[in-house]
């Protein structure tokens, strides 16, 4: 019986197949893949993944999910990494579904970003305690969430900055709901970076990365509070051109 609900299309200069029902990435026709469904005995920090945690924070293979947790003082993080093997020159995506289990006390960055690790108690992308944006990164591009804060801490954004000069957050007008599934993507297409949660397009921000710059796929989150908080990744994929 014929498939008929298979589609094939080209997007950031590459190939991808996708049911067109919803929206599924079904295959993709790229160079380069990275691809994790959590669903061995352990998460390889040697050689699949750069994981970097304060204090007593963790990555953990648990039925099927990736778990992140962090330590148990305030503003710990834990960071999941690949290397630097994107860019937007030869365009990349990336991709993650995930829950977070204290939408009260606890922040998260997906995306790309210029570097494995933003050291201790930081992630790329984030929001000061009056709601103004603040970018440790220097070239990224992601979604953040971080409820902790007064201003802007109850929904999740769309955000970069392209050569330490930060480019307006969007909201994607979604307050998440604790222990609800969501998935996240972006991609990067030369400066531009595409946003969608849960197959719904949401913006696109214009000169959002400097095209060239080495770029990981990095998950990261911060408690915000004195005690472990995790954040439950079901599988994270990126694909995109080489870069070399």
């Amino acid at each position: 019986m014929p498939v008929t609900n298979m589609g094939c299309r080209w997007r950031y200069g590459m190939q991808e197949f996708y049911d067109t029902t919803s929206g599924e990435v079904v295959g993709v026709n790229a160079q380069v893949v990275k691809f994790d469904d959590f669903n061995g005995p352990a998460v390889d920090n040697t050689n699949d993944w750069n994981v970097t945690a304060v204090n007593a924070g963790t990555v953990t293979s648990v039925d099927g999910f990736g778990i992140l947790t962090s330590g148990g003082a305030d503003d710990d993080n834990v960071e999941l990494a690949s290397d630097l093997i994107f860019n937007g020159t030869s365009g990349a995506v990336a991709e993650c579904k995930l829950r977070n289990d204290d939408v009260l006390k606890q922040s998260f960055f997906f995306g790309f970003t210029d570097a494995i690790t933003e050291g201790a108690d930081l992630i790329p992308l984030d929001f000061s305690n009056g709601g103004a944006y603040l970018s440790t990164a220097s070239n990224a591009a992601g979604f953040v969430l971080d409820t902790d804060k007064t201003a802007n801490g109850d929904t999740l954004f769309c955000c970069s900055v392209m050569t330490n000069t930060d480019t307006t957050p969007v909201t994607t007008g979604i307050v998440p709901v604790i222990s609800t599934l969501y998935r996240l993507r972006v991609a990067i297409s030369g400066t531009t970076a595409y946003f969608w949660v849960n197959d719904v397009f949401i913006t696109s921000i214009a000169s959002s990365i400097t095209a060239a710059t080495p770029l990981c796929v990095y998950l990261g989150t911060i408690n915000r509070e004195i005690a472990a908080n995790t954040l439950d990744v079901d599988y994270i994929r990126a694909w995109g051109g080489r870069t070399a």
